[in-house]
Parts: structure tokens; C-alpha cells; sequence
């Protein structure tokens, strides 16, 4: 097919398929003459690919030039494809000198090792959020119990690894696809769900307990 045809086809302008041929996110495709090529599905999927990691993942175009280069080549290992889907750059480095860290991300330290959970094995970034989130709760007064923050990882290792086991491993196309697309899209139902939970436990623990054969 022409660029026209692969523009059209990927729901993309042609003038956007030129830049991504250019900055080497799309694969030249087949000449057919000095000025003209010929595309074909593979392109069409690649830009697809781009598309949806730049508008639904987020990504700016440095981020998906890392995320399109672990597709083409992929690490030996899936654990690091999939951290190079979901993480970039500087932010999946680990914490390097614990020493000058702040009190609260030194507590998310102590936290994961109580979980028997390596602080190395996960990232800073991903810390530095946990951190943020303790301290916007400690400075509105809404200190979490340890025995709560223990159910909470409980939970939502349950889900993690629900989601993980279900990672597409036929193509490093498809897992990169599932993870880099299924993080932002799946995290807002995660939310609403959240909500659904807590409207239907009220109305079983308070609405049962005000009900008047609760109060004979």
C-alpha cells in the first residue's frame, strides 16, 4: 500500500507518518521508485503501536524510541521488557545511597524489608510516590495503621499478580502492548471499582446495623 493508504488505514496523517519515518519509529518501507514506497500490515500495526503509547500510555517521543527498541530487541529476560514498557529512564533506577534519602522514603525502605520485600528490587521512583502519598496523609492528619497498609499490600499483590499471569508472552509486541496500554487504562476502573466496593460495604455494615430488626 502507499503512505496515503497506511495513513489512513492506521487513522494517522500522512504528515505524521513522514515524521515517524524519519525519527526511525516506523520501519522504511519497500521502494518502488526514487520517490515512492510500498507499506504493508507490519507498518500499520507499528504505527498503530505508536499511536497508542504516545495518547493512551502517555509517553512523550523519547519514551516510546526506548519502548520500540526493547520490541525490536528484547532483553533476555521478560521481567526487564516488561519494566522498560512500564517505567523510563532514570526513574527505574534503584535507590543508590540510602544514607541521603528523606525520613519518610527511608520508611517505605523499612516497610517493604518488614514484607520481606528487597527496597533494590523495585524502583526509587516508585518510592518517592509511595513517600508522597504517606506524607500528603500524615499532613492531613490521616495516619494509616501498619495493620492497614499490611491489607493493603496483601490485596493488591493479589491483584498484580493476577494481572502479570495474564501477560501475553507470544511477542514482545503483545506483552509491551499489554502492560504499556493496560497500566493507565485499567487504573481508572481499579478507582471506580474502589468506589463501587465502598458504597456496597457501607450499606451492608451501617444500613444493616440502623435497620430495625438490627435494633431489636
Amino acid at each position: 500500500m502507499r503512505i496515503s493508504e497506511l495513513a489512513r488505514r492506521a487513522d494517522v496523517p500522512v504528515a505524521t507518518v513522514k515524521y515517524y519515518l524519519r525519527e526511525g519509529l516506523l520501519h522504511e518501507g519497500v521502494l518502488t521508485s526514487a520517490t515512492q514506497a510500498s507499506y504493508d500490515d507490519s507498518h500499520v500495526q507499528r504505527l498503530r503501536m505508536v499511536k497508542a503509547l504516545g495518547t493512551v500510555g502517555g509517553m512523550n517521543l523519547a519514551r516510546v524510541k526506548r519502548v520500540l527498541a526493547a520490541v525490536d530487541d528484547p532483553p533476555e529476560s521478560m521481567h526487564d521488557l516488561l519494566g522498560i514498557a512500564s517505567g523510563t529512564g532514570d526513574e527505574r533506577e534503584p535507590c543508590r545511597d540510602e544514607g541521603a534519602l528523606d525520613p519518610t522514603h527511608e520508611a517505605v525502605h523499612t516497610m517493604l524489608r518488614s514484607w520481606g520485600w528487597d527496597p533494590a528490587d523495585t524502583w526509587c521512583a516508585t518510592h518517592e510516590a509511595v513517600a508522597a502519598a504517606l506524607d500528603t496523609l500524615a499532613s492531613a492528619g490521616f495516619d494509616l495503621p501498619d495493620a492497614v497498609l499490611d491489607d493493603y499490600r496483601r490485596h493488591v499483590l493479589a491483584i498484580a499478580a493476577h494481572e502479570v499471569e495474564r501477560v501475553p508472552t507470544t511477542s514482545p509486541e503483545e506483552a509491551v502492548r499489554y502492560v504499556a496500554l493496560g497500566v493507565p487504562l485499567v487504573e481508572p476502573l481499579l478507582l471506580a471499582l474502589r468506589r463501587l466496593g465502598h458504597e456496597q460495604a457501607s450499606k451492608r455494615l451501617f444500613e444493616q446495623a440502623s435497620s430495625p430488626a438490627t435494633r431489636r
